[in-house]
């Protein structure tokens, strides 16, 4: 129990080094097929969720082998923190965005925060219960599964703009990147 707890709460900083150390790996690497579909495309905060997405996937699986199998909730506990993170985050941010009119980068850097650590709390506090009914961790799974099919398709159709729909739109991009 005291291991759990120790990670979990070391999962909040290690996860945001892991988010960082991404960001500056995708920045640095090519564009590719795989690498579009997983990493932000654009600076969008469902982009920055989605980082935040792979950055806990990569955490879940380095505390699997750590001390998970030893829970039979784990996989369910974990993806409150896949589900729950990205998704306050985006609609704090939006939040904060509307509310303010124009947020700032600290702002979002505190919501990543805030979402990350509530995310991780929750992943805590269910471990902890041991909650536990039949087909939980499968309907985590397919859930993960879902999640990673929508970020990467949305990764690859949408913000990349290479689908034959958005071709057009080139000469609209350019005019839009040099009105500000």
């Amino acid at each position: 129990m005291f291991t759990m707890r120790k990670y979990e709460m070391l999962g909040f900083f290690i996860i945001s080094l892991i988010s960082i150390a991404l960001a500056l790996l995708f920045w640095a690497l090519p564009s590719t097929l795989f690498i579009d579909g997983i990493r932000p495309t654009t600076d969008s905060l469902w982009q920055v969720g989605k980082l935040m997405f792979f950055s806990t996937l990569i955490y879940t699986i380095i505390e699997y082998f750590i001390f998970g199998h030893d829970f039979k909730n784990f996989i369910f506990a974990k993806s409150a923190t896949l589900f729950i993170g990205p998704l306050v985050y985006i609609g704090a941010s939006y939040l904060l965005h509307m509310g303010l009119g124009n947020a700032s980068f600290n702002s979002h850097v505190i919501t990543y925060a805030l979402a990350l650590a509530l995310g991780q709390y929750i992943s805590y506090y269910i471990m902890r219960s041991e909650y536990n009914f039949r087909l939980m961790n499968e309907y985590a799974v397919l859930g993960i599964v879902l999640m990673l099919t929508i970020f990467i398709g949305f990764g690859r159709s949408v913000d990349s703009f290479s689908t034959p729909i958005f071709r057009p739109m080139k000469d609209y991009q350019t005019f839009i990147k040099y009105q500000t």
